[in-house]
């Protein structure tokens, strides 16, 4: 093998010259990636080493290369070469570490991360090739995100793991990278999230004043002592303690920009960070109404609001302080499209004076509070789809996230506090957009001229005198009395099912018999099932001779309309929005021209509100309703359809708007309030058994069943969330699992 034996020279004296100044010779010793280069031999060579040495590189023509290369250097070492990936080998080098050494490494982890994902193991082995393959990175923006976190997690890795003494780590301008700046500024940029795990050495008066040639006046180019021997392309140091804590703020993307401004961890624990570990989420989830966003063409500069809390409950404070904040933006030129207010997980909550029972009786409660303010919803989402409480700065970043693929590409959203937070305004400094609001803080003018930034704004004389405690009520909960009543449909929502009637007989008993184990775990109530086929025919005997008109999926009227009660999806559905068509059915006014003018008897199954029959008398005349459900004996506590819990079955589900769409959507959380619409309280849990029973379902009776021969509104709601249809439903199901 050829190398270039006077650079490597160079650069290992450089390593040398580093560990003499700052250091002491080493025992133990690990390099990262040398590749076909000896710096590292040279490197300990120049120290006189005679102690361990770990080589990792996951190259085995590298591996070979260095136990045969390294031996001329180092003679009296004992070298162990370990052919992995970085990622896979903390097994395989020592607890404790004398120094840690990688020359020019990140571009290489971030590579061969990057081929592992695309499947490959064919590692660039000229300038070209690996000049093409980060052309071939820049164009996977998700890929190269992916590869260069991991690559930042196994420093991580390393540095919590790993006891060590010392660390050396370059990351110059290499030859490659002159010509593409692209690697260079993503391996920069992970080299100095690294940086910050490292107490570093005060070292670039000492850098630059290393002549290791002091004749040869090429290596006194200002072109190596601005690149090559610039303390920026360094690590030298020891890892700091705090590595965890600084692991999670660098992995939030508003404390991480705070943190590498200052280099202050107090300061960010000041500014309300939460030391835990990161949080992945799914921002394809339909989890956040959007029915109260109000945009169109003329929106030039679009703003959402978000604030966070306990709202235990919402008060005329939280209300009147996104108002003045909505005043204010609209004043600088923004438009304020809508706002959400955000409540805080149960484990905060809970710590609280005078907490609500629990977070479903409380997010249902503030529901109605809102029932009245078309701009202001309440997201759900980091209070039911988190395992703990969670930074505010997740929130605003998954929320702008969700609206800017969900609604419009350049909705900004805008977090709103009271006083009581003021230092909250710390991280909006270079990023984001943050209002403060004036309450009863005395500091509050000495700080908001501490902490400014075109980003932030301060409401002054809100006079917000409510708080939470001060009007604290206990909500409304559910009375629990009678009998839940389940509406059996049989086999009937299978008729879209490609599959012998047999299995469809076998999975609907599955289903059915697992549903009502689930049903009673939430419904302290007696639970009986109803045979809807028996249901239509006692209803067609007591109704014969009678000029009908059938709102019921399964009972058939003389007279017929294919009609469902709409309700906004993964909103509050306290009430119904319209009348409409059912999802792929007639026009509705169509269907109601269609009839005769005549007189009927509206047959529904168990309920027929004011609001709908004041909507239908309106076009057709009726002088009777008779409810499928007034057959049943004793006192009715509520009564649901079996088949509304089975995915992309025969009209199954409750029908909603679906961006400007009528589609049916299953009764689980986040789609269906399974407070209001089936008097189920734990929504959260409910819905993951009913997702683990459909998956069983057809995963045992329907296992090549493809999702993508389902019904369409299922079909639907699944693409729009990214979900692949063209595989077996059972693996399509899986992606419910929030």
């Amino acid at each position: 093998m050829i190398y270039d034996l006077e650079w490597e020279n160079y650069i290992g004296t450089l390593f040398s010259k580093i560990i003499k100044n700052y250091y002491y010779v080493p025992q133990i010793a690990v390099e990262i990636l040398p590749g076909f280069k000896v710096k590292g031999a040279i490197t300990l060579k120049n120290l006189n080493f005679t102690g361990t040495l770990y080589v990792i590189d996951e190259n085995r023509k590298v591996c070979k290369f260095i136990e045969e290369e390294y031996k001329k250097f180092i003679p009296k070492a004992k070298i162990i070469t370990i052919c992995k990936n970085l990622k896979y080998c903390l097994g395989d080098i020592p607890a404790n570490i004398d120094l840690l050494i990688g020359n020019h490494c990140i571009d290489d982890i971030i590579l061969s991360n990057y081929m592992i994902k695309k499947g490959s193991r064919m590692y660039p082995d000229n300038k070209r090739a690996l000049e093409n393959k980060w052309e071939d990175i820049k164009e996977n923006t998700l890929l190269c995100k992916n590869a260069c976190d991991d690559a930042y997690e196994i420093f991580y890795n390393i540095f919590k793991t790993k006891n060590i003494n010392y660390v050396i780590l370059s990351q110059y301008k290499s030859n490659v990278f002159l010509t593409n700046s692209f690697a260079h500024d993503v391996s920069k940029e992970v080299f100095d999230k690294i940086k910050l795990f490292v107490k570093e050495e005060d070292s670039n008066y000492f850098l630059k004043n290393i002549h290791p040639f002091k004749k040869d006046e090429r290596y006194l180019l200002p072109s190596l002592l601005s690149n090559v021997q610039d303390s920026v392309n360094w690590i030298i140091g020891k890892p700091v303690k705090e590595i965890e804590t600084i692991f999670n703020i660098m992995k939030d993307p508003y404390y991480s920009v705070l943190f590498k401004r200052t280099k202050n961890i107090k300061l960010c624990f000041e500014s309300g960070f939460i030391n835990t570990p990161p949080v992945k989420y799914n921002d394809n989830i339909l989890t956040t109404p959007l029915n109260k966003i109000h945009i169109d063409d003329t929106v030039t500069n679009p703003v959402v609001l978000l604030s966070t809390g306990g709202f235990n409950p919402i008060h005329n404070g939280h209300i009147l302080m996104l108002k003045k904040a909505k005043n204010m933006l609209e004043n600088y030129g923004y438009d304020v499209i809508g706002a959400f207010l955000s409540p805080s997980h149960e484990s905060y909550v809970s710590t609280k004076e005078n907490y609500i029972d629990n977070q479903f009786d409380r997010l249902n409660y503030n529901y109605k509070i809102l029932q009245n303010y078309d701009w202001i919803n309440i997201d759900t989402w980091e209070s039911l789809c988190n395992d703990r409480y969670i930074n505010f700065t997740i929130v605003i970043d998954r929320l702008e996230k969700y609206l800017r693929r969900f609604v419009r590409s350049d909705i900004k959203v805008a977090y709103v506090c009271g006083d009581d937070n003021i230092y909250f305004m710390n991280v909006f400094k270079e990023k984001g957009l943050g209002i403060c609001v004036e309450r009863n803080n005395p500091r509050f003018d000495m700080i908001s001229r501490q902490i400014f930034s075109p980003n932030i704004f301060y409401i002054k004389d809100a006079v917000i005198t409510d708080s939470s405690r001060n009007m604290r009520k206990i909500p409304q909960k559910i009375d629990f009395n009678g009998t839940y009543i389940i509406r059996d449909e049989g086999i009937l929502p299978f008729k879209n099912i490609n599959a012998p009637e047999k299995e469809k007989i076998k999975a609907q008993e599955f289903f059915k018999k697992n549903f009502l184990k689930i049903i009673k775990k939430y419904i302290p109530l007696e639970v009986k099932f109803v045979n809807v086929e028996e249901e239509v025919k006692n209803a067609k005997k007591k109704l014969k001779n009678v000029n009908t008109l059938s709102i019921d999926t399964f009972f058939t009227g003389k007279y017929n309309l294919d009609i469902s009660r709409q309700f906004y999806f993964s909103d509050a559905q306290i009430t119904n929005t319209k009348l409409v068509e059912s999802p792929f059915s007639k026009n509705l006014e169509m269907q109601i021209k269609d009839l005769p003018n005549e007189t009927f008897t509206l047959v529904d199954d168990d309920s027929v509100s004011g609001k709908t029959i004041s909507l239908l008398k309106e076009k057709i005349n009726l002088d009777n309703i008779f409810l499928l459900s007034s057959v049943y004996k004793g006192d009715i506590f509520d009564v649901i359809d079996l088949r509304d819990f089975i995915f992309g079955t025969y009209k199954s589900g409750l029908v909603v708007d679906f961006f400007n769409k009528n589609i049916r959507v299953p009764y689980i959380y986040p789609y269906v309030n399974l407070y209001t619409r089936a008097n189920i309280i734990d929504a959260k849990s409910f819905t993951r058994e009913i997702i683990n029973l459909n998956i069983a379902m057809y995963k045992n009776f329907f296992p090549s069943l493809m999702a993508d021969s389902l019904d369409s509104s299922f079909i639907m709601l699944c693409e729009k969330q990214g979900f692949k249809t063209d595989v077996p439903a059972y693996m399509t199901i899986q992606n419910f699992l929030i």
